[in-house]
This record gives structure tokens, C-alpha cells and sequence, in this order.
């Protein structure tokens, strides 16, 4: 079993390269409580709607198509890619909107964005 590094990442958005420092994608499966009096452990049963959110971390600049499609409330289309994007590689894509854009600056680093971005629809999986 081969380990898969972080540098080896690539996102998408909107079928063009978003240069990114780091990405995070969350993907839930909510249960429901299913426990009565006097059980002895709890149980949870599934069928809630399962939902996704995935988190972009980047430096702001200027010219990239990609970021400039990371507007607050619109609808994206993500690839999510942790080994690279190369033959044979395992990714994650989907719709998703645009929830929040967060941007830091301090005089000694680059400008940055944080972007949140929810699920609308499936997220699926494939491989290249």
C-alpha cells in the first residue's frame, strides 16, 4: 500500500486548473437515532440525505480563470483530485455553491482566500 502525498494534489473549477495551497472535502452520511427506553446500547439507522462540503485554501491572483469563478452564492463545478490527475487516478466531482470567501492579508505574505463551497447534488467518484 503506497501512501498518497499532499503535493500531489489538483482541483478543478469549472473544468479549469485552480492552483490551490490546500483542499479539504467532507463528506457526511447522517444517521438518525433509533434507541428506546431501556436498550442497552444505543442504535442509529441510516437513509438521511448524505451531503458534502469541500474547503479551498489559496493565494490570491490575479488572471485565473478558476478563481475567478469563486464568487459567493454561485454554482461551481469541482474536481477534487488527491493523487493527481493522471491516468488511473481516483477523484471526487460534483456541483457545488459557493457558501462563504474569506480572504486574510498581513504585510508579509500573499493575499489569501479561503473559500467554502457546499454540495448540490452527488458527489461522485471516479477514476481518470
Amino acid at each position: 500500500m503506497t501512501t498518497i502525498h499532499g503535493n500531489e494534489g489538483y482541483v478543478s473549477v469549472n473544468s479549469n486548473e485552480l492552483k490551490v495551497k490546500s483542499f479539504q472535502l467532507t463528506i457526511n452520511a447522517p444517521v438518525t437515532p433509533d434507541t428506546e427506553i431501556g436498550d442497552e446500547w444505543d442504535t442509529n439507522i441510516a437513509g438521511a440525505p448524505k451531503n458534502w462540503r469541500v474547503t479551498l485554501t489559496l493565494s490570491k491572483k490575479t488572471g485565473s480563470v478558476a478563481q475567478n469563478d469563486l464568487v459567493e452564492g454561485t454554482q461551481i463545478a469541482v474536481g477534487l483530485y488527491s493523487a493527481g490527475n493522471g491516468s488511473g487516478q481516483t477523484y471526487h466531482s460534483g456541483n457545488a455553491r459557493v457558501e462563504t470567501v474569506d480572504q486574510s492579508q498581513d504585510p508579509t505574505n500573499p493575499v489569501g482566500l479561503t473559500v467554502t463551497a457546499v454540495g448540490n447534488g452527488a458527489l461522485a467518484r471516479a477514476t481518470v
